[in-house]
């Protein structure tokens, strides 16, 4: 079948440690398919979507502010004082913010698929309901040497999407720490635009489905 996918995004992903994040789509390109009947030398291309905003949102340690311009929404979920200083590890994604082994295999169940001099490659399967309801699995590419994310991929709940996050230029202690007191700053609510409170849902434990129970793996924390 057709593996293109129908869209590809980039954008910028920053941490620092141990509660701040930004997490920001810069540009949006949809797969366009050309008439072969008209002579098109290629099967088709990636259009920029000059007009279309991507996800955007900032964790300034004390609440997530989530940008939603098709409503205009500036979406603050302010964080318990119980999750500060690990909400973002306790996010959607751990394996982005540097998560403790412990923690990963007390949320997942995780085993190794394949591995080589300069990488590891893992399959994760969501131990609490919440996890569960958002993806089916993820399969993580570690860089071997600095013990960071290459590609993660994420298969929804539904069998028939997933989404691939593929990381370039990865740094750590890069020259982005000298912004980092602007980019982790609580964002001003645009002109025009709506600031919303809404608390963050719970999170419990789920029973696992039998087939997918698998041994955890250790991993390796850098």
């Amino acid at each position: 079948g057709n593996t293109i996918p129908s869209n590809k995004s980039k954008g910028q992903l920053s941490y620092a440690k141990p509660d701040k994040g930004s997490f920001k789509i810069t540009e949006i390109r949809i797969w366009q398919k050309q008439n072969p009947q008209q002579g098109a030398a290629e099967p088709g291309d990636w259009i920029l979507q000059e007009k279309k905003v991507g996800e955007h949102w900032v964790c300034d340690g004390k609440a997530i502010h989530e940008y939603n311009h098709a409503d205009k929404l500036l979406i603050v979920q302010p964080l318990p004082p119980g999750m500060r200083g690990q909400a973002i590890v306790d996010g959607p994604l751990p394996f982005l913010f540097g998560a403790e082994a412990e923690k990963l295999k007390h949320r997942y169940w995780i085993r190794s698929t394949a591995s080589d001099a300069t990488s590891i490659q893992l399959e994760a399967y969501p131990r609490w309901q919440a996890d569960a309801a958002n993806y089916y699995r993820v399969d993580v590419m570690l860089d071997r040497k600095k013990m960071m994310p290459t590609a993660i991929q994420v298969h929804m709940p539904n069998g028939k999407k997933r989404a691939v996050y593929m990381f370039q230029d990865s740094t750590v202690n890069g020259t982005l720490n000298a912004l980092f007191g602007n980019l982790f700053n609580a964002p001003r609510t645009p002109l025009g635009w709506k600031r919303v409170v809404q608390e963050l849902p719970a999170n419990p434990p789920q029973q696992p489905p039998g087939s997918q129970a698998v041994a955890p793996q250790p991993t390796t924390q850098r």
